[in-house]
């Protein structure tokens, strides 16, 4: 494969480079990253600055998120300009397919919903809690848990609750419905993805459609044990005053 536009072509690649974004995964990117990762790659990798046709803009630069296989391709026109593994949503939870594009920039955000409570000094005294569903424990508060390098996901010019952001990668879907990339490429996207880049997200297995329900089951909130109501001591009861001598 070859990323340079005005080297000969590959089998299966467009005649010459073009301004166009594709709306699928070529077979043949799919196979670079197949080689990617067979030459020992791991994560995810982008071309270098000089390899790319300038800078990305929103009107030459497009992400597709494929949900079933855990990979985000961005294109350059109809390059192939960065790959990246993700972990999407889990069941229940799951990512929503659809047009989107990147709304909003958050390099240090924190999750409003979804988190830790911690002690005043720091220390963590119950994780993955959800603020204003879990009583927050005596002495602890909410602390959201950090979405590093954040790129909101707009739908028809709204904000949503998705977004791209660094995370942990287990080889499944595991998120709350964000796309967690590894450090580097969040990092990376972050850098050189402008606002207003459309993404494509698709999928059948681990993807919903917009606003279609999960059918979430309820669950109890988690209490600490430091709200938990104590049984009361049992106590001897007093002798009668007729058994004192």
């Amino acid at each position: 494969r070859s990323t340079r536009p005005d080297a000969p072509d590959a089998p299966g690649a467009p005649a010459k480079w073009s301004n166009v974004n594709p709306t699928a995964i070529r077979a043949d990117d799919r196979a670079a990253v197949d080689a990617f990762y067979k030459n020992g790659g791991t994560g995810g990798f982008h071309l270098a600055p000089d390899q790319l046709n300038g800078p990305l803009t929103a009107q030459n630069a497009s992400f597709i998120v494929d949900l079933d296989s855990q990979q985000a391709y961005l294109y350059q026109g109809n390059r192939l300009a960065a790959y990246s593994a993700i972990s999407s949503g889990q069941k229940y939870y799951r990512t929503e397919t659809g047009d989107y594009t990147i709304g909003q920039k958050d390099l240090n955000h924190r999750s409003t919903t979804y988190g830790n409570f911690v002690s005043r000094g720091g220390g963590t005294v119950m994780s993955d809690v959800q603020a204003g569903f879990d009583p927050t424990p005596a002495g602890a508060r909410f602390e959201g848990a950090l979405m590093k390098y954040f790129m909101r996901l707009h739908h028809n010019g709204s904000s949503t609750a998705m977004g791209f952001h660094a995370g942990k990668l287990p080889g499944y879907p595991a998120s709350h419905g964000c796309i967690r990339l590894p450090a580097k490429m969040a990092d990376w996207f972050f850098q050189n993805v402008p606002l207003g880049t459309p993404v494509s997200v698709i999928g059948t297995k681990n993807g919903v459609p917009i606003g279609h329900s999960q059918n979430r089951p309820k669950r109890s909130p988690k209490v600490h044990s430091s709200l938990k109501r104590k049984p009361a001591p049992k106590t001897v009861p007093p002798a009668p005053e007729s058994d004192v001598n």
